[in-house]
């Protein structure tokens, strides 16, 4: 039989598990985003100035900073904060006015 405590340790793990693998695919989809965007540009498929760019860097950053912190290495934490961040200002400076496309 279980009793009330069981059932809270069971919830526990399941929500640690959880946890565990959802951090895991944030973290994958971080290196997948910084690596398309470094790939399209060096391709020649985004320009440096296209709004894709731009966002898949900031996603992937913030994707890495997060999994980093849940895993509390600090050195990708620093490098993809400093990598957000240069992402964001480049978001912050992008001319929405239409100067600049969303893709190439």
């Amino acid at each position: 039989m279980y009793n009330k405590s069981m059932l809270l340790i069971g919830r526990g793990k399941f929500a640690k598990r959880y946890l565990r693998r959802s951090m895991e695919f944030v973290g994958w989809y971080g290196v997948a985003a910084v690596l398309v965007a470094y790939f399209s540009i060096s391709m020649h498929i985004l320009t440096a100035q296209s709004l894709l760019y731009f966002l898949l860097n900031a996603t992937g950053a913030l994707s890495i900073v997060a999994h980093s912190y849940h895993k509390r290495d600090l050195q990708p934490l620093v490098l993809n904060l400093i990598w957000l961040l240069i992402a964001v200002i480049g978001l912050i400076k992008f001319d929405f006015a239409g100067t600049h496309v969303l893709i190439g």
